[in-house]
This record gives C-alpha cells, sequence and structure tokens, in this order.
C-alpha cells in the first residue's frame, strides 16, 4: 500500500476502535431490547384474563 509501519499501524488502531465502539453499541442495543422486552412479558401476564382482586370465580 505505500505506507509506513506508523500509518499502518494507526490505521489498524482506528478499525480497531471503531469496532470496539460497534460492539459496545450492539451491546447497549441488546440489552435495552432484553428490558423492553420484560417489561413487556410482565404486562401481557398482568392482564391474562384477571381484572384484579381474587382469581375465584364465584357462581
Amino acid at each position: 500500500k505505500g505506507e509506513t509501519a506508523e500509518e499502518k499501524k494507526a490505521r489498524k488502531a482506528a478499525v480497531k476502535e471503531v469496532r470496539r465502539a460497534n460492539r459496545a453499541s450492539k451491546k447497549q442495543l441488546k440489552a435495552m431490547f432484553k428490558e423492553e422486552f420484560s417489561k413487556q412479558k410482565k404486562q401481557a401476564a398482568g392482564a391474562s384474563g384477571t381484572c384484579g382482586g381474587s382469581t375465584f370465580i364465584i357462581p
């Protein structure tokens, strides 16, 4: 490529930094989606049939 050893080292370091940043952002996004999924799951479980109060049916 016609670059010096220092230029190659700097280029590789820049690529590594970009990859590191991408991994961190992906990890953050996955955590956010996981939290939202569990929140929605809890809401769905709470709204499944019972209208609050007792679960016993009085004839």
